[in-house]
């Protein structure tokens, strides 16, 4: 009745989806969804089209609609973005975890990746390459696992096996996530 006295106002929309939605109808909750952010875009319609295109298994449109969702400072926004990387980190780990190498004070190198997201990674694999001075890449090691998980905010790191004689001689090597996924 709401939407009747009052079509172009999303409030009638959205909470209609949305009752639609926990209700169980998710495929007719979807059309109302869709109205009321084209009306006022909003989280809880963002996250729901996000969860229902995730329950088909469409991936892609999944994550068109979490990181609208999650642009949010909520609750709903924050459990968009955890959805969000949940699909997208297996697919693109450096996205989420910047990575470089460090040195410690015997020169010993290690490949360090910090954990920029809200939620904690494991398996993290990397790879180390090395290029000479002209930008062309000399060596590279094998796959290695960062053991543990890694919690937000922090870093995780794994010996490389690789010895420099100065702190200058990082700038001819580079960290490349191979992999990662949510820590379970």
């Amino acid at each position: 009745k709401a939407i009747q006295m009052q079509p172009d106002y999303f409030k009638p929309y959205v909470q209609s989806g949305i009752a639609l939605f926990n209700a169980g109808k998710k495929e007719q909750a979807e059309p109302f969804l869709k109205k009321a952010n084209a009306l006022l875009p909003t989280a809880p319609g963002y996250a729901l089209l996000g969860q229902i295109a995730e329950g088909r298994g469409e991936s892609a449109l999944a994550l068109q609609h979490y990181p609208l969702a999650a642009s949010s400072d909520s609750d709903i926004g924050k459990d968009s973005a955890a959805r969000a990387m949940r699909i997208d980190l297996p697919r693109n780990p450096a996205r989420y975890l910047p990575s470089g190498p460090v040195a410690d004070n015997t020169g010993l190198v290690y490949a360090a990746v910090q954990n920029n997201s809200n939620v904690t990674v494991g398996r993290v694999q990397v790879r180390m390459l090395q290029y000479d001075n002209r930008g062309r890449l000399v060596n590279q090691t094998r796959s290695m696992l960062i053991t543990g998980g890694i919690p937000p905010g922090k870093r995780g790191s794994v010996d490389t096996g690789i010895r420099i004689q100065d702190q200058a001689s990082l700038q001819f090597f580079r960290v490349v996530v191979e992999g990662a996924e949510l820590a379970r």
